[in-house]
């Protein structure tokens, strides 16, 4: 029998049970809706935290090159973990676009203040630009950056400790670390009762506490950024080996790459991971609706007894009767595929309107729903396919 007289045939069959094969079709819809459902928001999750965490001014790949020293209470910052020559020879490895130093010092240190004859350590932050609010006096600016200024802004607490009342305190002077400041604001004081409650006890522009705390700030990383097409493994592999060769602090520590691609991609696999899981356990609803699928062909293999019957005895072969049968339980799934698709992409977009990143949608996520609804509709049409095939001409027309 030609393939067109088949799914015409297997095409006006649905249709003359077109409510059964809706109510079957709608089992597949729901599966397949859920399971595209849940892989394009686990995508686009993905494609938010990678983008997240690798978020920078440039689009070029980049490596970390960071110095790990043997005595934990070496301060890196006072020594020179990468020296000129270094920097120069790293450029000149193959791959490697240009070199940045940093530092992973953290804008936050602490310091002794000198409050009623007594030092108390206190938490001193850092101001580049600008500082936080005050309730009297002034915040740090940039202009006080710039300028080296020996302001600083406290706490309330400490300025009635000194002074009195904030007010009092505007204008006064405080040692830190043994170095007169200049009060040029207050902050409202932290509540100590509150689990939420954050912040620095004293502020200082930064550019000022590097001048009299920390005159000479060494690079302690490297950012090596990568030319195109090259693999960051082999570069990071090469910058380790030239590092602890020729490293200017070699037998101080060890030189560290942290390759963030690695990191990424094992972050991607594990996100995957999860994403599978959760589909998978939605999946079970198509399993259900392939049982259903197979209960619709048994019943109608049933109910067409006498029609096979007639077939057969004007010459038709079983492997026609059995593609026919076949060809019906996969138009059920794979239309009911399609449609399942479009639904999960439409219920994923609306559910993305309450998400703080977009759903992705791929050439996969199309695959997987037709690849799998067809699937379904030949693993589960077999055997009632089989069984009408199968049965005999002459107990039928008997």
């Amino acid at each position: 029998m030609k393939i067109e007289v088949l799914f015409r045939t297997a095409f006006q069959s649905l249709r003359q049970n077109a409510r059964r094969s809706l109510l079957t079709m709608f089992g597949i819809v729901i599966g397949i809706a859920s399971v595209i459902c849940i892989i394009s928001i686990g995508k686009g999750f993905q494609k938010e935290t990678i983008s997240n965490l690798t978020s920078s001014d440039s689009d070029q790949m980049s490596v970390v090159v960071t110095f790990l020293p043997n005595n934990p209470m070496l301060d890196v910052s006072r020594i020179q973990p990468f020296s000129r020559k270094n920097l120069l020879e790293l450029t000149e490895i193959k791959g490697v676009d240009r070199v940045e130093e940093g530092s992973n010092q953290a804008n936050i240190q602490f310091a002794d203040v000198l409050v009623k004859n007594q030092n108390e350590s206190q938490l001193v932050g850092l101001v580049k630009e600008q500082g936080q609010e005050v309730i009297a006096g002034q915040s740090l600016t940039i202009i006080d950056n710039d300028a080296k200024k020996r302001v600083v802004v406290i706490r309330e607490d400490t300025a009635k400790k000194l002074y009195g009342s904030a007010d009092k305190s505007i204008g006064k002077m405080i040692k830190v670390n043994g170095i007169p400041f200049y009060i040029k604001g207050i902050a409202k004081a932290l509540d100590s009762y509150s689990f939420t409650s954050t912040g620095n006890d004293i502020e200082i522009p930064e550019a000022t506490y590097q001048q009299y705390f920390h005159q000479q700030q060494n690079a302690t990383e490297l950012t090596v950024f990568l030319e195109n097409g090259v693999s960051p493994k082999e570069i990071s592999d090469e910058l380790t080996h030239y590092l602890q060769e020729n490293g200017a602090t070699k037998n101080l520590g060890s030189y560290t790459v942290i390759d963030m691609s690695q990191i990424m991609e094992a972050i991607g696999k594990v996100i995957d991971g999860l994403t599978y899981f959760i589909s998978a356990i939605a999946g079970i609803s198509l399993f259900i609706a392939g049982v259903g699928v197979m209960n619709m062909m048994y019943i109608s293999v049933s109910e067409r007894t006498k029609e096979i019957g007639i077939r057969r005895s004007l010459g038709a072969t079983e492997a026609s009767i059995q593609c026919q049968f076949l060809l019906e339980g996969l138009m059920i799934t794979t239309i009911g595929g399609i449609i399942g698709y479009l639904f999960g992409i439409g219920l994923a977009y609306l559910i993305a309107k309450f998400l703080p990143f977009d759903i992705s949608i791929d050439l996969f996520t199309i695959l997987l729903a037709i690849g799998v609804s067809m699937f379904i509709g030949i693993v589960f049409s077999v055997m009632p396919a089989r069984t009408a095939a199968k049965k005999d001409v002459v107990e039928i027309l008997r």
